[in-house]
């Protein structure tokens, strides 16, 4: 949860096991998201890439800085983030 402390505002979205582990009862999106927030980072939980695309479209502003990061194909909602904000 420490390791977004540079952020201005973060957005989890769920947590998945790969194929090769078991899934880990100790953590989960949401214990991210709160954990986040009680070290003085503004986090939200958000389910999946609908809903964490409208929360990016009306969060980001000119010139921010977005970051996707996980696993699988996440990295793919910067194309519909930026068809969102361009109009």
């Amino acid at each position: 949860a420490l390791s977004f402390g540079d952020a201005d505002k973060v957005f989890i979205m769920d947590i998945y096991s790969s194929a090769r582990e078991l899934p880990d009862v100790t953590i989960s999106s949401e214990i991210l998201t709160r954990r986040v927030n009680e070290n003085g980072i503004d986090a939200t939980y958000s389910q999946g890439k609908n809903e964490t695309l409208k929360l990016l479209t009306r969060n980001v502003k000119e010139k921010d800085i977005v970051l996707t990061v996980g696993a699988g194909n996440i990295f793919h909602i910067h194309e519909d983030l930026i068809k969102a904000l361009n109009g």
